[in-house]
């Protein structure tokens, strides 16, 4: 079941990354590194439960009971995926959740600089 969490991770991360960047940056926001950086960790936070809940519908659609818990219907694995992230975050947020703000911090400040040379002020 693990490969199916680094799956549903990467893809859970990609979507919050996507919608949050736009709401964040969307409105002619200028993203710099401390924006991105503090947006970077936002990022972490909200795709571990996603991550988690995404991978129990993808166990239940594909019928793998591989995952210590029987496999959960679509509404039944909304509390197990925010309780599984709680404990995951608290396991290895330290990590990830800096890990996540240093790779935001940096696609903040290249985006700034590129922000910079579009508004035409370098």
């Amino acid at each position: 079941s693990m490969r199916w969490l680094i799956l549903t991770s990467m893809v859970a991360a990609f979507i919050a990354g996507t919608i949050l960047w736009r709401k964040v940056f969307g409105r002619g926001r200028r993203p710099t590194f401390w924006r991105g950086a503090g947006l970077g960790a936002l990022v972490v936070i909200v795709a571990h439960p996603l991550a988690w809940y995404l991978m129990f519908l993808l166990l239940y659609f594909v019928g793998d009971n591989s995952f210590p818990a029987r496999t959960l219907h679509p509404l039944g694995a909304l509390v197990p995926s925010l309780t599984a992230s709680a404990a995951s975050l608290l396991v290895l947020g330290w990590i990830t959740i800096p890990v996540g703000g240093l790779i935001g911090g940096g696609l903040g400040s290249v985006a700034g600089k590129e922000w910079e040379k579009s508004a035409g002020l370098q």
